[in-house]
Parts: C-alpha cells; structure tokens; sequence
C-alpha cells in the first residue's frame, strides 16, 4: 500500500526530518509491480532509495514517489569448483551480504566489509 505525506527520518542515517509525498515498501517483484501500477508515473518523479546511509535531504519534503525494497533474500544459484554465484536482493545490506558469504567460507568480499552505501 503506497503511504501519503510519508515521514522519512528513521529511513536516513543522519535521522534529518523530511517527508515524502508517496512512499511504498515492497518485498518482492510482484509487490512492486502492484504498487507501481496504482500510481501515474508520467506525473510524479520516483526515487529509489536503500538504507539511506549516502543520503541527506536537503528539502524537507519531496514531492514525489519513493521506493523502498524489503527483498532481502540471499541464494546461490550455482557453484562449480572456482566459483559461487549469489543472488542477492535490492533490499539485502551490503555487510549482510559479505557476513553471509564469509560465514559460507565463500571467498571474495570479505575485505569489502563496512563500506557504506
């Protein structure tokens, strides 16, 4: 369900005060198609937002539809004796990401760990 005049503050490390016209969370592809489908997209902008950890508003209201992903789901679709190959969803946290791989014994990202953003 989209959310109107939608408060943005817990959704931004820096914890600024704004809010958004239309805010709309989904955990999946379908979620997201429904939710897209309910509003007119030639008339309002949309802006794609993570944990907002690289984000800083500098208006206290933005008219506009952001999205926010819950898919957090982490799979392997695939290994041979060199490689795994990881899906992992928009939602999913980078460190989640790395912590999940090392815990595995899946090498390769875990000197990628603690980067923001």
């Amino acid at each position: 369900m989209i959310q109107k005049d939608f408060n943005l503050k817990a959704f931004n490390t820096f914890g600024i005060e704004a809010k958004t016209a239309f805010f709309f969370e989904y955990g999946s592809v379908e979620e997201l198609r429904e939710g897209l489908a309910s509003v007119d997209l030639n008339k309002v902008p949309v802006f794609i937002m993570g944990t907002g950890s690289n984000l800083l508003f500098v208006n206290d209201y933005y008219n506009g539809l952001i999205l926010h992903s819950r898919m957090e789901t982490i799979e392997v679709l695939g290994e041979d004796e060199n490689t795994v190959y990881v899906k992992a969803g928009s939602g999913v946290e980078w460190d989640d990401l790395v912590a999940w791989t090392v815990e595995r014994n899946y090498g390769g990202l875990e000197n990628l760990s603690l980067i923001p953003g």
